[in-house]
């Protein structure tokens, strides 16, 4: 291997930084062996090259307890629970698993180092999705992982609500523009929407989970409410439908003794 040839007009800082990166000739580089060690370093930087960084390969057991607010699988109706993890470059899981809900952990084999959200699912024996949990930013590596217990909770549901009067009447005939729902769902916020009357249902996107009272107002023209209808739902209407788009709820509409229902 001969020095590095320098055009005559290079200046000295360049040409002194060339030599210095330039080894003698039949050496190997930033050594003083001679030539004949060429080949072993050549075998040492393919070697440095081919073998991957300390951990970027490593998979780990991930364990996720689970756990119910109230009662447990029986009582919720749970039979077996999913779980997924996901980073953050990708819509499909890394990993996941699914284990018997009386186990009361998930173990998810053979995860990638990194950060994740877990997805908890609780299936019951049809089986639908009927709670779910989540957690986010939860890092995984160095051995096997214990997350923290993971709450599962009914999950929220779209509410369709379907509403109707008295004596085939209709919105029309009684005056009805709109009606004005109002879902409440223990210390939830409520939810809140407004729907022309004569479609006679509405969907409300996302409701709490839980038990909820439902009030809806039939609106006139002015906005004066002048007929209201109400009903309830448990923890029971929400599993029957738990493999349905939406959770259903029939409403019936009567007048009001005077405008403005309470």
């Amino acid at each position: 291997m001969t020095a590095a040839r320098l055009p005559a007009e290079a200046s000295w800082p360049y040409r002194a930084a060339v030599r210095a990166a330039s080894p003698p000739a039949g050496h190997c580089p930033r050594t003083a062996r001679p030539a004949r060690r060429w080949p072993a370093c050549i075998a040492l930087a393919l070697v440095a090259i081919s073998a991957p960084a300390c951990g970027d390969d490593e998979v780990v057991d991930v364990e996720v307890p689970f756990r119910f607010g109230a009662g447990d699988c029986a009582t919720a109706g749970v039979v077996s629970v999913r779980g997924a993890l996901y980073d953050f470059e990708s819509r499909d899981p890394v990993a996941a698993a699914e284990a018997a809900c009386a186990t009361g952990r998930l173990r998810i084999p053979d995860v990638p180092t990194g950060t994740y959200s877990i997805v908890l699912e609780g299936l019951d024996g049809r089986p639908c999705v009927t709670h779910a949990a989540r957690l986010d930013g939860q890092r995984v590596g160095g051995g096997a992982t214990t997350m923290p217990s993971l709450r599962l909770g009914l999950t929220p549901r779209p509410l369709e609500l379907r509403w109707h009067l008295p004596d085939g009447l209709t919105c029309a005939s009684v005056g009805l523009r709109q009606v004005e729902a109002v879902v409440r769902v223990g210390d939830a916020p409520p939810a809140h929407a407004v729907f022309l009357c004569e479609g006679g249902r509405g969907l409300l996107p996302s409701v709490p989970a839980g038990p909820a009272h439902v009030v809806v107002l039939g609106l006139d023209a002015e906005g004066t409410s002048i007929a209201r209808g109400e009903a309830e739902y448990g923890e029971s209407t929400i599993a029957a439908s738990a493999c349905d788009a939406h959770i259903g709820v029939d409403v019936m509409l009567e007048g009001c003794a005077s405008a403005g229902c309470p």
